[in-house]
Formats: C-alpha cells, structure tokens, sequence
C-alpha cells in the first residue's frame, strides 16, 4: 500500500535510468537503497512480480518535454 500511494503520487517511469524510475518510488516507500546493488536487484524483483501480477501497469505517456515514455502506473480496480 505504502508503494501504491507514492507512485500514485507522480508519474514514475520504467526505465531504470530515468531520474523518476518507479523503483525510486519502491525504494522510498520500503527504506531501500538503489544506489546497492542488492537493494536495486530486490527493487526490480517487485517491479517485475507487481507488473506481472497486475498490480502495476506499463502505461506510454509524454514526459515534461512532451516525449513519449514509458510509465508505470497502479492498476485502479474496476467496478463490476
């Protein structure tokens, strides 16, 4: 819940290299460190389970220059 609401919170990208990776926002949430290397292996690992899982969804969007990126997004319920 605790990585939900942050990520929920702004626009997070997939890309491990991108300054706003949805990994930072795991990090943050679950005291983590990406800069350790067993921190960002463990980060990646709940990325991908999430995405898989379909808690998190892999959605495009543009980013602040108007580029088409890829975003990570939690997946919102749906009413029957």
């Amino acid at each position: 819940d605790r990585v939900a609401t942050i990520i929920r919170g702004d626009k997070w990208r997939q890309n491990t290299q991108a300054e706003k990776w949805a990994g930072r926002a795991v990090a943050r949430a679950l005291n983590l460190n990406v800069a350790n290397k067993s921190d960002k292996a463990k980060i990646s690992a709940m990325l991908k389970f999430w995405l898989g899982a379909g808690s998190l969804v892999e959605v495009e969007g543009q980013d602040g220059k108007r580029n088409i990126r890829k975003f990570i997004e939690v997946k919102e319920e749906q009413d029957a």
